[in-house]
């Protein structure tokens, strides 16, 4: 049975969830599937510190050495950064890429997608986990294809983060 890449990277995805091992591990990798997916010049996922209200960064693939160190918090306030905006609006937004973006990755990006990490409590209710914050080259073709498949990567993320943080306050 032949799969589309796209089929093939979201069920490696699924794996990396679903198999056990350290959180840092698991967003790298997911990370990378994310860049895959949605062929982007890079992907940055961080992760929401709820105390502090802000965004740090917690993987990345695609991007130039040294990005995620120099990224920085963003705080969820900020008006200005489309990953905040995204977390506080709990939906995926789109935008120019920022000055950033050129220094972050290899100065090809088009166009930023900014897609919450969102998990359900066990009321019913959705909490941020954090943003995945992807560069795309081109404006794709098949814009809500692409938006679907980062859509349920980033649900994937939002498992991952929540399942570690669960496992911490276990702990």
């Amino acid at each position: 049975m032949e799969r589309a890449a796209g089929q093939v990277t979201l069920l490696q995805a699924a794996r990396t969830v679903a198999r056990g091992g350290e959180l840092d591990a698991k967003l790298d990798a997911l990370a990378e599937h994310v860049r895959t997916a949605a062929d982007a010049s890079f992907a940055i996922i961080y992760l929401l510190d709820p105390v502090a209200n802000v965004l740090l960064p917690a993987a990345q693939a695609g991007a130039a050495e040294g990005a995620l160190s120099s990224a920085g918090a963003i705080p969820v306030d900020d008006e200005s950064q489309l990953a905040a905006q995204a977390v506080r609006e709990r939906r995926t937004l789109s935008g120019a890429p920022g000055p950033d973006a050129a220094a972050t990755g290899d100065g090809t990006a088009s166009l930023m997608l900014a897609v919450p990490l969102v998990a359900t409590d066990e009321a019913g209710g959705e909490d941020a986990e954090g943003v995945l914050l992807v560069a795309l080259r081109e404006t794709p073709a098949d814009a809500s294809g692409v938006e679907d498949a980062l859509t349920a990567l980033a649900d994937l993320c939002a498992v991952a983060i929540r399942n570690a943080r669960l496992q911490n306050a276990l702990l």
